[in-house]
């Protein structure tokens, strides 16, 4: 996987908002190059060398840390929240990244100027180190939760402050504590199968002549609304990690 270094003055960088692309998280960052990122959304925090990041539209992140992360759209993030981060491997002789690393922190290098023989370490790839994480679309994230690497977060998931998630969510469930357990569902059954099925989450809810406070009534007009064809799914401007990184200076 090719790695893309962003590095964005400050004046590209407003420019950039102006557009609905507001991103300080990957303003001096190197993520991978598959990443995409959905307008309008705000994602502040930073990234893990070589992340891999899909965000679609309508997220705001106060601040996170995330490694290899999709995220739907409308989601809400608190600040220093932690979102897919390294594993380390339990079972081996030892879980430090030097067994698997190939070049940690350059002391191969070091540790082989009078050694030469320790370049030929034999180093056993660790696939799990860092599976991609999935949030689900109108999640939120509380102040300082922790978000194993590879869980998924189901659609309308609230993760409590503080929580430390090493377990898929359901979606529209209320989680909290360490580890999360289930506090309660938001919603009855029959609201969560409307929801479910009506995907709100492809439209703008600007677009929407309803009442949000009443989440069945608003879900049954949008699906009217999308059916009479007067509410058409919401296609928003998909910047790519080499098209941010092209203003880049060299």
């Amino acid at each position: 996987m090719t790695t893309i270094n962003i590095k964005m003055p400050p004046g590209r960088l407003e420019q950039l908002a102006a557009t609905g692309f507001k991103l300080p998280a990957v303003s001096n960052a190197s993520i991978s190059e598959h990443s995409t990122f959905e307008a309008p959304l705000f994602i502040s925090g930073s990234a893990i060398y070589g992340s891999r990041l899909n965000f679609g539209a309508f997220n705001s992140v106060a601040g996170a840390r995330f490694g290899n992360t999709t995220m739907g759209r409308y989601c809400s993030i608190g600040e220093q929240v932690a979102i897919g981060q390294h594993e380390h491997p339990v079972d081996w002789l030892t879980s430090s990244r030097i067994s698997h690393v190939p070049d940690m922190h350059k002391w191969n290098q070091i540790l082989s100027r009078d050694h030469p023989e320790r370049m030929k370490f034999r180093r056993t790839p660790f696939t799990s180190s860092n599976p991609v994480t999935v949030l689900g679309n109108d999640v939120w994230i509380g102040y300082g939760a922790y978000i194993r690497a590879g869980v998924k977060i189901g659609n309308g998931a609230i993760i409590a402050a503080r929580a430390v998630v090493t377990k898929d969510v359901a979606p529209y469930s209320i989680v909290g504590g360490s580890p999360a357990r289930l506090i309660r569902m938001r919603f009855p059954d029959s609201t969560i199968e409307l929801l479910e099925r009506v995907r709100w989450w492809q439209y703008c809810v600007l677009d929407v002549q309803a009442d949000l406070s009443d989440p069945y009534a608003a879900a049954q007009i949008i699906a009217e609304a999308a059916d009479a064809g007067t509410l058409k799914p919401y296609q928003g401007q998909v910047m790519t990690a080499e098209q941010l990184a092209e203003a880049s200076p060299e």
